[in-house]
């Protein structure tokens, strides 16, 4: 055939340069070839040389093209071979770089020429567009006139067929006159009917001045009975607070009933750790009198016998003496401490009683209504009432869950994040709107941090609360709003401008300039 090697074999290069150009392009695969080669060549020798891409010949340069769906199928693309220049020898080098300079010199000179006439047409351009924007002014604002004049004869056109349809039915009517006696007749009976309405009127009035006098004296005595169902409630009340305050002294004594009945148990159970119950013992307490005053007798007589007893330390029993009365000082005061105790706990839990289950109302409205709204908005929330037996400790505790991994968690500094805390504080003051009362209410940045799905959703939700009959005014600062947002007819928007340049701004300022657009604005739109 004539092949020798392979592209990549006749000529020598560092090694480095000789593997990036083999990577580049295909030299391996491409073959060279003699001048015989090139009479023997033909698509069945490419078909069984696959491997074979291009073929140089001293005439010929062949690329062949395999077909990915047909293995049989090849495309031959023959070009002459063309000669060597780049590795001439210098001269010839030096006369192509000197034509090429040449050439460049004389390009560039058109390209320069060529620059220049564009920038002309480019100005053309420009004052064509103006010529042609301002003649589709003029076409517009003859189309406008166009669109304006059919429709007045339009309108017309309609007026002349209704006027003409008004006279066709006027026509059509009967001559009035030719109905005068009928309407005289008709005027008659009207009338005949309206004296009959005037005497059954009169008949109803005085039947109704007849109620009226009968019902007067039951008026009076309805009155007479409301004040003195009224004294009669005032006494109730009276005899209520009575009874609430006997029934607090009876109260108060049954526990000063049980109070020394655990006193007397207590002493029994002393005196007979001290002196055991003996039948020798129970005579003698058969013989003491049952009165108090004839056992305090006898309890004095026997202290008084007791004084009488010679102690080697008399300062014993007068020692003695003095802790046994401390101890019953004592005593006394903490019974006494213990039945005021109790009383007031009775007064606090019916205090409590009085008010808690109204605010637990008020706390089942605020988080039907907090609910319903992290409802709207995708989440969930409530509101609960934190008791405690120490009053201080009470509060209000606020859940949301913003999740559907996580359970209802109440809302802390840390727990959420910035824009959470927001959307749930919001959603608070509008679920306390129905249950306070303020002459208006004033919300400072609260969508700072959320993100625009939530802020346009709290938006809503702020604006149909604030909108609602009844409720105060709201006011909402802040530096941002988000692009349409659902505004209604009670919302106003107050763009507030500040800066050192406002002064002479606010100085030039005139109503009038604004006041007087307002007829050529109408009568442009007329």
């Amino acid at each position: 055939m004539g092949i020798s090697t392979t592209l990549d074999r006749v000529f020598s290069a560092p090694p480095v340069i000789k593997r990036v150009m083999c990577d580049e392009k295909p030299l391996r695969q491409s073959y060279v070839g003699s001048a015989a080669t090139q009479d023997q060549v033909n698509d069945d020798f490419f078909r069984q040389n696959k491997h074979v891409r291009t073929l140089y010949t001293p005439q010929t340069t062949y690329h062949i093209t395999h077909s990915r769906y047909n293995a049989a199928a090849v495309t031959t693309s023959v070009q002459p071979t063309r000669s060597g220049y780049l590795l001439a020898a210098q001269g010839n080098v030096q006369e192509e770089r000197g034509r090429l300079q040449a050439e460049f010199s004389s390009k560039e000179q058109l390209v320069q020429r060529l620059r220049g006439e564009k920038a002309e047409m480019d100005q053309e351009i420009v004052g064509l567009r103006s010529s042609v924007d301002r003649l589709k002014a003029e076409v517009d604002q003859i189309m406008k006139e166009k669109a304006a004049a059919f429709q007045r004869l339009k309108n017309m056109e309609g007026k002349l067929k209704s006027s003409q349809s008004k006279l066709t039915l006027e026509k059509r009517k009967p001559d009035p006159r030719l109905k005068e006696p009928a309407l005289k007749a008709a005027i008659k009976q009207g009338e005949k009917k309206i004296a009959d309405l005037l005497s059954k009127y009169r008949q109803e009035t005085e039947k109704y001045w007849s109620l009226f006098k009968k019902l007067m004296p039951m008026l009076l005595a309805e009155k007479e009975l409301r004040l003195q169902v009224k004294a009669m409630d005032t006494s109730l009340a009276a005899y209520n607070t009575e009874m609430e305050m006997h029934q607090g002294l009876f109260n108060r004594l049954v526990l000063e009933k049980n109070h020394s009945q655990q006193r007397l148990k207590q002493a029994k159970e002393y005196a007979n750790s001290i002196c055991p119950k003996t039948p020798e013992i129970e005579e003698k307490f058969a013989e003491l009198p049952a009165e108090e005053d004839e056992l305090d007798d006898k309890i004095a007589e026997a202290e008084a016998r007791l004084d009488g007893i010679t102690l080697n330390n008399p300062g014993v029993m007068r020692e003695f003496k003095e802790r046994q009365k401390k101890i019953n000082d004592l005593r006394k005061r903490l019974d006494d401490t213990t039945t005021w105790l109790q009383a007031q706990q009775a007064v606090m839990l019916r205090i409590r009683e009085a008010w808690l289950p109204a605010l637990a109302e008020i706390i089942s409205k605020i988080t039907a209504s907090f609910s319903r709204s992290f409802c709207h908005i995708g989440c969930a929330g409530e509101v609960r009432l934190g008791e405690h037996d120490d009053y201080d400790k009470f509060s209000i505790q606020i859940l949301v869950k913003f999740r559907e991994t996580e359970e209802l968690q109440i809302l802390t500094a840390t727990r959420q994040s910035g824009g959470e805390r927001s959307v749930s504080t919001i959603l608070y003051l509008v679920a306390i709107q129905d249950v306070t009362v303020a002459p208006f209410r004033v919300v400072d940045e609260i969508n700072q941090g959320m993100d625009s799905v939530n802020e346009r959703k709290i938006f809503r939700l702020l604006v149909e609360a604030a909108c609602q009959p009844g409720t105060p005014q709201c006011f909402l600062l802040t530096p941002k709003l988000l692009p349409d947002l659902p505004f209604q007819e009670a919302v106003r928007v107050l763009d507030i401008m500040n800066g050192p340049e406002m002064k002479s701004i606010a100085n030039n300022f005139n109503l009038g300039m604004l006041v007087g657009k307002r007829p050529r604005i109408c009568a442009v739109e007329a």
